[in-house]
Parts: C-alpha cells; structure tokens; sequence
C-alpha cells in the first residue's frame, strides 16, 4: 500500500478551470481537494474569474488562448452548453486533456468535432455525466444488471428543482441551453441507456410558462418492449430526483428526498419483501468525477463515461426534443434518417 509520501511522489495533472459559475466553482473545489491535481488557473472574463482564481490562489485569465500552453495538462469547461465545442476544440489543439461539463454540446455534429478534435490531438475527452458516479443509480445498475428484479418491463424517472437563474438567463435560451431534454434530463437518458442501449421510439411534450419551458416529459421505448417514463420540471422549489424500475421479481425504488434514498422490494415466495436502504454517500460525487477524469488521463485507463456514451446521450434528448416539437411519436428508423 503506498504512503502518503508516494502519493506526494506521483505526478499531478494540472488544470485550468474555464467558467467561473456554479459549475466552475464546484470543479474547482474539487480540484483543490484531489490527491493527483493540481489547479494552476480560472478562465473568465467576468471579474468572477478572478475572485474564483484568488481564492484558490492561482492566476486569472479571460480567455483560454492567454494561458501558457507549457503550464497546463487539462483543462474543465464549465461554461454555457453553446461554448463547450469551441473551448473543447481549442483546448485540444493545445494538447490539453479535457474534462467538459455535460450535456456534451448543442448539437450532434459539434459532439463529433469535439471527438475528433481530441483524438487527432491525441489528448482525452470526457464528459460530466456525473450520476453516474451517484451511489443510487449506481447501486440500481449493479441490481438490474445482475437480475436482482428480474426483467425490468416499466421504469419511470423524475428530475427537477427550481428554474436555473444562469448568466444572462441562457438556460431560458433553448438555442443556447437546449432545454429540459438536453440540459437537465440527460441524465436520465444516459442512466437508462447505460442498462439498455438506445431507444426504438421516443415520444414527448414540453410546457412553457410565462415563455420559458419549464416541464417535459417522454415515453421511451426500448427494445424487448420495455417502456420508459422520462419527466423533468423547473417548477419545484427543491430539487429532487426520483426513480422506479418495476421487474418480473421484484421493485427498485428512489427519491432523493426520503431517508432511505434506495430501495429493493424482492417478490419473494419464500420471504417476506426486504427493504435494503443505501445512504448518501458522504463524498461528494463531483469529487469521485474529477478523481476519475485526473486518474483516467493520468493511468491512461478508461472513464466511467466514454465520450461515445455521452454522445448516446445526448443523440436521445435531441431526438425526444425533436419529438416534443412535432408533436408525435418519432421511431428511431425516422430520426435517424432526419438527423
């Protein structure tokens, strides 16, 4: 087991940080805090780059193009949706691993340049879809995959919280943000994916108020026959996420409000149902994302997510975002040929 001295030892990637937000400033925590980085820089050119950069005692820069490409290993980007390709690309043409905030892009083909980008350049792309590293969706994986609730035939799931306030109110900017679908329930999209591959059809709907979108909601159908209730919603006052996978043998349950945030009732003739509660993991799972983007470039072995997975994902909310716009159901056959 190595010691503390070992650690000191090893190389630290270093990073810069680009976006000064919300966002930003939880990445640059927990670059502070990681073993293996080193945070070396904040990117903005609104005066709350430089608080960020003082804080945490490294320079400020306004624009990606005047940081020392020989003092930065990688770079975070935490900025609006409509950015990521651009810095993505930049950085990459600079030698600079990347870490950038999901969804992935705006558009499919911008995805697919930032891709290519960084292979070309040889340096490692990964995208924050960060539940995956939360211990509910992640212990709920493990149970379907081993058939802990038999075949899975309805699943249902639920994100939402208060409208996001962003910088010059880009979220309420479906040009800029992409909505409901591509910003806030790609998670959701990426967690069912990643348990059964991509839809066969997808139908959707969105309601505004007072002109911003501020609820949708999509029927997902996956091969096998299983069926899918996606919902998210910037009308609540607290933000919550919930779930339910319904098998053959048993429920999985999850709200992130209750106590018990997981649970495993098993339709057992032997037994009664047992609850198996798991608790919130006391590290934060942006910490466990950072960690696994700094171990990833640094042991050259494979992220959580791939940027191919975070493509999936957001190939499927474009695809229920086209859906809602139309106002139909829309097979995969269909936006496949349209996309």
């Amino acid at each position: 087991m190595g010691t503390e001295r070992d650690v000191r030892r090893q190389p630290k990637l270093r990073i810069g940080v680009a976006g000064a937000g919300t966002m930003g400033r939880v990445h640059a925590a927990a670059v502070a805090a990681s073993r293996r980085g080193e945070m070396v820089a904040v990117v903005d050119a609104d005066p709350a780059g430089a608080r960020l950069a003082a804080e945490w005692g490294v320079a400020a820069y306004r624009d990606v193009e005047d940081l020392p490409s020989d003092e930065v290993d990688a770079l975070i980007v935490a900025v609006p949706t409509d950015r990521h390709a651009a810095l993505t690309e930049a950085a990459a043409a600079r030698g600079w691993h990347v870490l950038v905030e999901k969804p992935m892009a705006r558009e499919r083909d911008q995805a697919q340049a930032m891709m290519k980008a960084c292979a070309e350049a040889g340096t490692r792309l990964m995208v924050g879809q960060v539940v995956r590293y939360f211990p509910e969706y992640v212990r709920a994986r493990d149970v379907v995959e081993a058939g802990g609730i038999g075949q899975v035939a309805v699943a249902r799931t639920f994100r939402g919280g208060p409208y996001p306030r962003g910088q010059d109110d880009w979220y309420g900017d479906a040009a800029r943000s992409g909505g409901l679908f591509v910003d806030l329930l790609i998670h959701d999209f990426d967690f069912l994916q990643s348990m059964w591959g991509r839809p066969e059809e997808i139908t959707a709907r969105v309601r505004a108020v007072e002109g911003r979108p501020r609820h949708a909601a999509a029927l997902v159908r996956f091969p096998g026959g299983l069926a899918a209730e996606v919902v998210g919603s910037w009308l609540h006052p607290r933000f919550h996420t919930r779930f339910e996978l319904a098998g053959s043998a048993g429920l999985l349950e999850h709200h992130s409000l209750e106590r018990a945030t997981l649970v495993v009732e098993v339709d057992d003739q032997q037994a009664a149902a047992v609850a198996v509660p798991s608790s919130p993991a006391h590290r934060s799972p942006y910490q466990d994302e950072v960690d696994d983007f700094i171990e990833g470039v640094l042991e050259n072995r494979p992220f959580q997510a791939e940027p191919a997975d975070a493509l999936l994902a957001l190939d499927c909310a474009l695809w229920a975002q086209r859906a809602a716009e139309i106002g139909e159901a829309l097979t995969r056959r269909d936006w496949e040929a349209t996309s």
